[in-house]
């Protein structure tokens, strides 16, 4: 409670900015050169290193970064458990190595803190760093998505978050038992949700370069959404909380196990091919709202009016 309250009365408290690196050569020289463009200056950058093998620390080396590197992988939340173990900072602010963060993106986490009394904020994307059809309907499923996300939530992504350090060692940070990124964001937040105000800012995204290919968006999808599941499973209560997932979803995830079911079924009886054809109709119905947002590219120039000082 002491360290909360002189973060709140600290003019410029101490922020540790912490950045899980696996393989992440191709993005990580424009997330670091957007960090170190911040207005911001008490900060430090660590630099977590989860066993990259892609030659990333030519990167990494040439900023003046903490750098730590893991022998062995172990997955972003122990990555960023390790950052926060060796951090001076009493805020910790969390950033992916795929994300460009704004000039002014740590002044407003730090702002947000010290102004709502919160232990933690959190936004999501402000624009995509690639013009790929599939980049952009991925950062326009995103906007969709989380459009409607209140002011006071009880979840956040760990790709733009800010937390107070000892909030985040009170509910012992990240699950490590997740090799690849998933859902660790979303039990860390949610665990500090519990007993914490958390606050969703609108308007402080980051940028992100999304997958450039269909099959590596899928694959992705795929990746996340089975820690997902195993977390719903594990904590159902999830399903009627404030988090930064939309309620629809689960049905958009539930109807295709339905069709899979109804196919299944139909060898024994064939009306349960009706079964299965309903899920197919039904599914992009559940969408429909998103289909129309998507058919009228609604934020794909949203970065243009969004205020966001970017130039580095």
């Amino acid at each position: 409670m002491t360290e909360q309250i002189n973060v709140l009365t600290e003019v410029h408290p101490k922020v540790s900015v912490i950045i899980p690196v696996y393989n992440a050569k191709a993005t990580l020289q424009r997330c670091l050169d957007s960090i170190f463009s911040s207005f911001y200056r008490n900060f430090e950058v660590i630099v977590v290193d989860d066993c990259s093998n892609d030659g990333c620390e030519e990167v990494y080396r040439k900023f003046l970064c903490k750098i730590i590197r893991i022998n062995k992988r172990s997955g972003p939340g122990k990555a960023r458990n390790i950052g926060a173990i060796h951090s001076k900072g009493s805020i910790l602010l969390f950033i992916d190595a795929d994300c460009i963060a704004g000039k002014d993106w740590i002044e407003k986490m730090v702002n947000r803190l010290c102004e709502n009394s919160v232990v933690a904020v959190g936004s999501g994307y402000s624009f995509s760093a690639g013009n790929s059809k599939i980049e952009k309907f991925a950062f326009l499923e995103l906007k969709y998505r989380t459009r409607k996300i209140p002011q006071f939530i009880e979840s956040l992504d760990s790709c733009n978050l800010a937390c107070r350090k000892d909030a985040f060692l009170s509910v012992g940070g990240f699950p490590v038992h997740l090799r690849y990124a998933g859902s660790e964001d979303f039990e860390f937040s949610y665990n500090l949700s519990r007993k914490n105000k958390l606050l969703w800012d609108k308007d402080n995204g980051v940028g992100h370069c999304f997958r450039v290919s269909v099959m590596e968006y899928l694959r992705q999808q795929y990746n996340c959404a089975k820690p997902l599941v195993n977390l719903y499973l594990r904590k159902p209560s999830l399903i009627v909380s404030k988090t930064h997932h939309k309620k629809n979803g689960y049905l958009s995830i539930l109807f295709p196990l339905l069709l899979i079911i109804g196919l299944l079924f139909s060898l024994f009886e064939t009306k349960w091919l009706l079964f299965s054809l309903a899920s197919i109709f039904i599914t992009p119905l559940n969408e429909l709202g998103f289909l129309i947002f998507l058919a009228k590219k609604e934020g794909v120039n949203c970065v243009k009016n969004s205020g966001l000082n970017l130039s580095i």
